[in-house]
């Protein structure tokens, strides 16, 4: 099986400050299809990422 973002079922997103979610969203929605009502599902946190050298961090769920 290929990876691809086809397969995501779920993302849950931690950004570092609130002012980077409208980047986020634009980015996110351009991995996507660019239609966010047809994008997966996710949540939105805002909370440091694990590294502190990152904005922002995404972990997906993916179906087969």
């Amino acid at each position: 099986m290929r990876d691809s973002l086809d397969n995501v079922l779920m993302c849950q997103c931690f950004i570092r400050n609130q002012a980077d979610f409208s980047g986020m969203n634009a980015a996110y929605a351009k991995y996507f299809g660019g239609n966010l009502n047809l994008a997966p599902a996710r949540y939105t946190v805002i909370a440091p990422p694990t590294d502190e050298k990152y904005l922002v961090e995404i972990a997906m769920i993916v179906g087969l």
